[in-house]
C-alpha cells in the first residue's frame, strides 16, 4: 500500500487482527504460540525435504494424515487462538490445503 506512511495511517498497528469481536496484535499471537513453538519446530524439522506419495517418512505420513485441527489439538492449543487457526486454515482449505503439512 502506498499510503502506509501517511499521517492518517501512522497510529495503526501493522499486525492487527479482529476476531470474535476482539482486537488482537502480533504480541497476542506470539504469546499463544510460544508454549508450543519448540514442538512445532521439531515437527517441521522431522519432515523430509521432498514428500511425495512414493517417497515419504513415517513423520511425513503422520502429519499428512492429521487435519490442522487435530494437529493444534495435539499441541494443546485452546481458546480463541485455536478458533483463530481453525478460521484461518478453513479458508485455506478451499484453496487446496488439506493436511497439517499444508498439502
Amino acid at each position: 500500500m502506498l499510503d502506509r506512511h501517511e499521517a492518517s495511517e501512522m497510529s495503526l498497528k501493522e499486525f492487527a487482527y479482529y476476531f470474535r469481536k476482539n482486537h488482537y496484535q502480533l504480541k497476542d499471537v506470539l504469546q499463544e504460540i510460544r508454549p508450543v513453538a519448540e514442538r512445532m519446530k521439531n515437527d517441521i524439522d522431522s519432515l523430509s525435504d521432498e514428500i511425495s506419495f512414493e517417497k515419504h517418512s513415517p513423520a511425513d505420513l503422520r502429519l499428512d494424515n492429521m487435519s490442522i485441527m487435530e494437529y493444534t489439538d495435539s499441541l494443546g492449543i485452546k481458546g480463541w487462538f485455536r478458533d483463530f487457526i481453525n478460521s484461518s486454515y478453513t479458508a485455506r482449505v478451499w484453496n487446496g490445503c488439506r493436511s497439517a503439512i499444508g498439502r
